[in-house]
């Protein structure tokens, strides 16, 4: 993504643009005892011209871009506001501006695993780590005061990620989501009592449904494919050819995350920019750069392995090729911004089905005596994809039906995978008030219209009026108007209890 566009493309700069992006909500999402925040102050006397200059640029360039089409109460309203308030927020701001003005993100090199210190480019990187570390020791000392709960904790992990993201450290910001990733999964099992001691109810509920909505459309590219085996003790003296067989599924699993690594990056930017047409074309040649070496990575493979059946090793072979497909499709569809350009992908979706379908299989047997692999594999994020994106109503309800006989994973996936949330997001995109294990039979089953299609979800947490726990879900959709601009209705709905039973 590129922080000098107008320069870097020869475009006459005249200013920030009016975003043509039109939000409209009901009353329910927008918090009802709202904490009142400092009004953002662009004078700040308590900090010098460059600090100043820097947080103008953040408002009117950084934080826009940041924000996206759904983002923007979190990076135009709560993260300014803030700001002003807490020295670790606005030290982080600053640096965050800095480099995305000053630090040429295509000069940076890539990091994969967490490091200490970040490689520092020329004068103005450097600059902009020193307000880095001073957030960081504001931090600190707000937690040795007391004075940071989950809620501040969660934001504080949400910022340093994506300060590390632009400088390319994805190691880093991925220690932090891990992090965030427990975080939340606490704050939404939280009793009455713990919530009324949050000293800003209002800040848990901006960060919940800001990171839980990252969460699931990150979680499943951003990071390692959820995917480990051994050798069974009992087992040592195994053929050379099935040894030499899992070397190559070792070496084939590294290559793919890099892939996938590499991919995301590309994602990412499509996802804070699909609605500009401009900034989209731009992307595309990497669009389709990386979509070949995705490609001849899978051409490489088949001719490499071939998926045994009943054998432990096409388990994994398996699971490598939903998370392979899981990453092509999402490539593939990031410069569109209409949820229809899934339909393309009918037959990666059903692929991730049949092969979710082989790995289940394997966990089922994987008591057997005479095991010879010990392996623990993730299919959930590869079937949540399909039952949220794909909109074959055949296809996603085979998802729905293996994600209910997937082992329970706890942390977050225990509430943005759950199946009830699952069903009440088909039944709204189908039009119906309550899901229909079948689909309602129909000469020609289509999928639902771009208007009815969920693009975004995340979790809120609610309260019944008898005290219990219940997840709300806050579904954003999004279909053009006859201007061509972009209407976001959002719309809160409740699903089953937390604690649902899992088959």
């Amino acid at each position: 993504m590129s922080q000098n566009s107008c320069l870097d493309t020869g475009r006459k700069c005249e200013g920030p643009v009016p975003r043509r992006i039109q939000f409209f909500g009901d009353e329910s999402a927008t918090p009802s005892n709202a904490v009142l925040l400092p009004e953002v102050n662009l004078f700040a006397p308590q900090h010098n011209d460059e600090e100043r200059w820097a947080f103008n640029y953040f408002l009117h360039r950084a934080a826009p871009i940041f924000a996206g089409v759904v983002d923007g109460p979190f990076w135009l309203e709560l993260v300014p506001r803030l700001a002003q308030s807490h020295a670790f927020v606005w030290n982080v701001v600053i640096a965050s501006s800095w480099i995305f003005e000053h630090v040429n993100y295509n000069d940076l090199e890539t990091a994969y695993t967490p490091c200490d210190a970040s490689a520092v480019t020329d004068v103005e990187h450097r600059k902009a780590l020193k307000w880095y570390q001073r957030a960081l020791i504001d931090f600190r000392h707000l937690l040795e005061r007391g004075e940071a709960d989950n809620d501040y904790i969660l934001l504080s992990c949400i910022l340093f990620a994506g300060l590390e993201f632009q400088q390319r450290q994805v190691g880093n910001a991925w220690r932090l989501i891990d992090t965030a990733f427990t975080l939340i999964d606490q704050s939404l099992s939280m009793s009455q009592t713990q919530m009324s001691k949050l000293k800003d109810p209002t800040l848990y509920e901006f960060v919940t449904a800001f990171f839980s909505r990252k969460a699931v459309f990150m979680g499943p590219l951003g990071r390692p494919i959820p995917l480990k085996w051994n050798i069974h003790p009992a087992k040592e003296t195994l053929l050379p050819s099935m040894k030499s067989s899992l070397a190559v599924l070792e070496d084939a699993k590294a290559q793919l995350e890099s892939l996938m690594y590499q991919s995301y990056e590309v994602v990412r930017v499509g996802h804070l920019l699909y609605h500009d047409d401009y900034e989209m074309q731009k992307l595309k040649p990497r669009q389709e750069l990386h979509l070949k070496a995705v490609q001849q990575w899978k051409d490489t493979f088949h001719q490499l392995c071939v998926n045994g059946q009943g054998d432990e090793r096409g388990c994994i072979v398996s699971t490598l090729l939903m998370y392979w497909e899981m990453c092509y499709i999402l490539l593939a569809v990031c410069t569109s911004p209409l949820q229809t350009s899934f339909d393309k992908h009918m037959n990666g979706f059903a692929a991730i089905v049949d092969d979710a379908q082989i790995v289940l299989q394997c966990i089922a047997a994987s008591d057997k005596e005479g095991q010879e692999l010990l392996r623990d594999g993730d299919v959930i994020p590869p079937l949540l994809f399909t039952a949220t994106k794909c909109r074959d109503p055949i296809l996603r309800r085979k998802a729905l039906q293996l994600l209910r006989q997937a082992p329970y994973r706890t942390g977050l996936w225990s509430s943005v995978a759950s199946p009830g949330l699952v069903e009440k997001m088909i039944a709204v995109e189908e039009d119906g008030v309550h899901f229909s294990a079948y689909p309602v039979p129909s000469p020609s089953i289509c999928p639902p219209p771009e208007e009815r299609r969920i693009h975004h979800f995340a979790i809120v947490r609610g309260e019944t009026s008898d005290g219990g726990r219940r997840l709300k879900v806050r579904l954003t959709k999004a279909a053009p108007d006859t201007m061509g601009s972009l209407r976001m209705v959002h719309e809160e709905i409740w699903v089953e209890e937390r604690t649902e039973s899992w088959p």
